[in-house]
């Protein structure tokens, strides 16, 4: 796991803690010999622990299939790091995300504000986000996308998760999720990388009203028409359209405005030269800076 400077911060920003010391660190933080990890998020808790999930990839022991799963481990120094917690493979343990899938990946990490959870007691503190991955098996186009919730950043069960933005990934592979609480709408957000017959594969964006994360009731987000697809238009500054395709979501809230983190994918975009983006979900805005 190679840890740029953008996921330091927000690692030390979300926990609240003092941060350790940076400088003296060396990429990449964290790796094994027996599995590829990738697509990590982090955060800070209470205690001075930092999770750490990510996506691992490894052939099965029993069957031998390359697999991907979801994992954590904890921290204090980010150098020494414990044995993982939890991975995850879609394919046993209770839960929608423990179905019988070929695999888990793309974990996403949320923490709702502590005065958001004053506000309304039924909110989650943690909410941990990822998708099913089937990238090589006849499940492939039934990618989903699932959430668990936990009060303990070091705590969670694949036997309690549940399906994310159910009603609307219908006949559509979903990946790369990330969600957030909004506190001034009273409603939770969510984006992700949908590819759909007839549309192709764009950002979706949802909505659900209310605190209640696990209810049903999720909508496309307004685009004018009267039948929304929840795509944006992904717009730069200078009024011309992006024309690359974004993945790897993450919302940031500066004030009343709230933004998409991005990175691009796509045609013409090397693997080991994508760019970060931002774009202000605002309409007289509405375009991404180069991150």
């Amino acid at each position: 796991v190679v840890m740029r400077p953008f996921v330091w911060y927000w690692a030390v920003a979300l926990g609240g803690l003092a941060p350790p010391a940076w400088g003296s660190l060396q990429d990449p933080v964290l790796g094994y010999h027996n599995m590829s990890v990738k697509d990590a998020t982090a955060m800070g808790g209470d205690d001075g622990t930092f999770l750490l999930s990510f996506s691992a990839f490894f052939r099965d022991d029993t069957t031998g299939d390359f697999r991907s799963h979801v994992g954590a481990v904890t921290t204090r120094d980010w150098r020494s790091f414990s044995e993982p917690l939890f991975l995850w493979d879609g394919k046993t343990g209770a839960g929608a995300a423990g179905t019988g899938f070929d695999g888990l990946c793309s974990p996403n990490l949320y923490e709702v504000p502590a005065e958001e959870r004053k506000r309304h007691s039924s909110l989650p503190r943690y909410v941990l986000s990822f998708n099913s991955w089937s990238d090589d098996h006849k499940r492939r186009s039934e990618d989903r996308l699932f959430f668990v919730t936990s009060d303990v950043l070091t705590q969670w069960k694949i036997s309690e998760t549940q399906e994310l933005a159910r009603g609307l990934t219908d006949g559509m592979r979903a990946i790369d999720a990330a969600l957030a609480w909004d506190g001034v709408a009273q409603r939770w957000i969510v984006a992700w990388k949908g590819t759909q017959d007839g549309l192709g594969t764009k950002t979706r964006l949802a909505f659900l009203a209310g605190p209640a994360l696990s209810g049903q009731g999720w909508q496309f987000l307004p685009d004018g028409t009267s039948s929304p697809t929840g795509i944006p238009a992904m717009t730069l500054y200078d009024g011309s359209p992006s024309h690359t395709t974004s993945e790897n979501y993450q919302f940031l809230q500066r004030g009343a405005t709230w933004s998409l983190v991005t990175s691009d994918y796509g045609d013409g975009v090397p693997a080991n030269n994508r760019t970060t983006w931002v774009y202000d979900l605002a309409p007289a805005r509405g375009g991404p800076r180069d991150g």
